[in-house]
């Protein structure tokens, strides 16, 4: 198990990649998969910016650990992470999958970009008993908001919180998405 360094790298991008299980597994703890990158709190000090494209079939591309760790050591691991870009979720996918639930939360992520996806609605499904959580309580840190080429997406939102510091909202090729994006109630 070797951990390396990368302090300079500001975007990771994996793609294509199918035979990648998992893309980051923490250095201390013991997997039967190798991940793509073991990680620590000195792997990727910098990176900002990240760039996934999902493989079908893939269990848990993103992350190998414990539970309520998780959201823990995301954020020690990946303390400058600004911008996720997810893109080619299967068909069979749509709900967002556990493993996404705790990256969208991460303190400093302000753009988020979901593309040549299916999922129908932007609910996050949790680890925790399988219960959905609304996007407001993951993505109320989000300024700017990018669905593209969803074919599936009907609803933007559910709840009746909105998105307080959303600043652009961009929405290309969604034909399933409703005429009224969110309930009148929500404010921008």
């Amino acid at each position: 198990m070797l951990t390396m360094n990368w302090p300079s790298l500001k975007e990771l991008t994996v793609r294509e990649c199918k035979r990648v299980e998992i893309v980051f597994a923490n250095s201390r703890e013991t997997s039967s998969q190798q991940p793509l990158f073991w990680v620590d709190e000195s792997t990727f000090p910098n990176l900002h910016q990240l760039i996934l494209g999902c493989n079908a079939g893939v269990k848990d591309i993103i992350w190998h650990c414990q539970g309520q760790q998780q959201q823990q050591l995301l954020s020690l691991y990946f303390p400058n992470l600004e911008l996720v870009e997810l893109y080619t979720y299967p068909k069979e996918v749509t709900v967002f999958p556990s493993y996404l639930f705790h990256l969208l939360s991460l303190p400093n992520l302000q753009t988020l970009e979901i593309s040549w996806s299916y999922f129908k609605e932007m609910i996050f499904q949790s680890e925790e008993g399988g219960e959905e959580k609304p996007a407001s309580l993951l993505l109320s840190q989000i300024t700017q908001l990018r669905l593209l080429y969803l074919p599936e997406l009907m609803h933007l939102r559910k709840e009746k919180e909105g998105f307080p510091n959303l600043r652009i909202l961009y929405i290309l090729e969604c034909p399933e998405l409703k005429a009224n994006l969110v309930p009148s109630s929500v404010s921008f």
